[in-house]
Order: C-alpha cells, then sequence, then structure tokens
C-alpha cells in the first residue's frame, strides 16, 4: 500500500488465534513517497533498524524488509543478530564496521539462512526488492525443507536482483469524475481510515471499471461483514454512473490561477487547511470554475454552506 512502517519488531506483531499476524503501531510510519521522511531523522528501535534509517536517509519497502529479516532470525535463532548492543554500538557495526551479520555458521538451515542474508544486507539494492518476493523465496525454503532436501534446494535460495515492476498498461486504466471518486473514497475511509485516499490512488492504475476499482478497495476491508457492506453499498449508488475510458488527447481547460485562489479561500473557510488538498486533487480535471466547484462541493456536509459555496462564482 506505499506505507514504510520503519519499526518492524516482535513487540509490534500480534498473532491472532486463528493464525493470523497483524501488524501494529504505526505511529513512525510514512508514506513511501512523502516528503515528511526528512534528512537525518532517525527513527526505530535498534536492533531491528537498517543502515539507512541510522544515516537518516529516507526510507521504503525494504527498510521493512531489513527488519523482518531480523525478526526472522530472532524467530529462529532465540536473539536478533546483534543483541544486547547499545543504539551507538549497533550503529558503528552496521555502519563503519560493516559486520555480516548472517555469518557463514550462523546455526540455521541452510536455504533458511540464505533468505535472512538477502532480507539484512546492509546495501538496500542487495535486498529483496519487496515483500511479496521475500516471501516466495521464504515458501521455496520452507518447501525444500519439508521435503528433507535442505543441502539440494540451498541452490534454490540465492538472493535474487532487485527486478522493478513492469510497467502497466496505460489502456488498463479509467478516468472518473472527482465526485465519483470522492464517493468511493469517502465510503472506504469509513472502513480503513486515512489509507484509503492512497489505496483508491492506486487502484485506479489498473481498475478499468467502478467495479473493478472498488473490489480491488473491498480486498483491504476486513472483517468479511464490512467487506460485503461496502460492496453493496457502492453497486447501489454508483447504479446509474458511466465512467469514460482513458482517451488520448482529453481536452482540460487550465483555470487562472486567480480563479483557483478564489475557490481554494472559499472551501477553506468551509473545509479548514484541507481544502487545499482537496483543490489540488481536482483541479487538473476541471474545464471551468463552475466544474471545480462542483467538484469539490461533494465534500460540503451541510447543504447551506454546500449552496451558497456553488452559488459564489
Amino acid at each position: 500500500a506505499g506505507v514504510v512502517h520503519r519499526d518492524i519488531k516482535p513487540a509490534n506483531l500480534l498473532l491472532g488465534p486463528d493464525g493470523q499476524l497483524k501488524i501494529m503501531d504505526f505511529g513512525i510510519s510514512r508514506v513511501a513517497a512523502s516528503r515528511m521522511t526528512e534528512a537525518g531523522q532517525v527513527m526505530g528501535t535498534p536492533n531491528y533498524m537498517s543502515p539507512e534509517q541510522f544515516r537518516g536517509e529516507g526510507v521504503d519497502q525494504r527498510t521493512d524488509i531489513f527488519a523482518a529479516g531480523v525478526v526472522l532470525y530472532e524467530l529462529l535463532t532465540g536473539a536478533p543478530p546483534l543483541a544486547g548492543a547499545s543504539m551507538t554500538e549497533v550503529m558503528v557495526k552496521l555502519l563503519h564496521d560493516r559486520v555480516d551479520l548472517v555469518p557463514p555458521d550462523a546455526p540455521l538451515p541452510g536455504p533458511l539462512r540464505q533468505v535472512a542474508a538477502c532480507a539484512m544486507a546492509l546495501d538496500k539494492e542487495a535486498r529483496y526488492a519487496s515483500a511479496s518476493a521475500m516471501a516466495e523465496a521464504l515458501d521455496r525454503a520452507m518447501a525444500g525443507l519439508a521435503a528433507g532436501g535442505a543441502e539440494a534446494a540451498e541452490t534454490l535460495y540465492a538472493a535474487p536482483a532487485p527486478v522493478a515492476p513492469a510497467p502497466r498498461p496505460a489502456t488498463a486504466r479509467l478516468s472518473a469524475d472527482t465526485e465519483t471518486l470522492a464517493l468511493i473514497e469517502r465510503s472506504a475511509a469509513r472502513r480503513v481510515g486515512p489509507l484509503a485516499s492512497r489505496l483508491v490512488k492506486d487502484a485506479l492504475k489498473t481498475a478499468d471499471s467502478l467495479d473493478g476499482l472498488c473490489q480491488s478497495l473491498a480486498a483491504w476491508i476486513e472483517p468479511e461483514a464490512e467487506r460485503a457492506a461496502f460492496l453493496a453499498e457502492m453497486k447501489q449508488r454508483l447504479a446509474n454512473a458511466s465512467v469514460p475510458p482513458v482517451g488520448a488527447g482529453t481536452i482540460v481547460t487550465a483555470l487562472s490561477m486567480s480563479e483557483l485562489d478564489e475557490i481554494q479561500r472559499d472551501l477553506i473557510r468551509i473545509l479548514g487547511p484541507f481544502a487545499k488538498v482537496l483543490v489540488k486533487r481536482a483541479a487538473g480535471a476541471a474545464r471551468t470554475g463552475a466544474d471545480l466547484r462542483a467538484a469539490l462541493a461533494a465534500h460540503i456536509d451541510d447543504p447551506r454552506e454546500r449552496e451558497a459555496f456553488l452559488a459564489n462564482h
């Protein structure tokens, strides 16, 4: 979902009675592409922090993969690789000594040692490129061990080179009006929280219909009853909606800065600072000031305020 947790450790993992693992405490998480991750800002738990975290650099999914590798190592051996070390000592070992976190004599079965070593590579470019790649390597390692062929299987688990995801075809996308997307996002947000905005944005990259968009979002909603309620609500509210596919050369008339500023000021008086985000999202698809106001009005709950906002042009 594009969120980097930055503090994956056993204390933040909850194993439910059904065997499902839940990740908790997103207090220092950040959206991967966000500028909120500032240089020089060190956050995390020392024994599970990646070298780039200690250096205060930007983080991405490979930071959490590093921590997941530490958790895997601890799960199998009883202690993290640098157990008992202070933050300063851990930092020196990772950044100066560049200690081998998974030595050849580590008490791990060969295939799992390879997985842990790849996940905890000091150079993030050498780690698994995604959580799914690490999961696949773990599945192969466990399958090899279960079959009793640990030595033969070991050759299967060499660290894969990071592979960039294949570009998604542009023809698989749809274009929906801002009001329709806002309706879908609000319904999803009631069930998954602020992450709904990011999920909608990502789902739009591959969805070719409103139904497909809602199905993609529903996959993130738990429990099943809430998921079904979301899909039923969307089916009812979007029954008459028609969304044209993206076409080459869609014409968008740019609005003047003075007109945008006026609309933004009017909306800020009603919704507060968040209005700036809404205006930025909707402005690109608006041909006129009236179009933009109509799209933004969907976010105003009070009928009188909505009417006054629409009339002010």
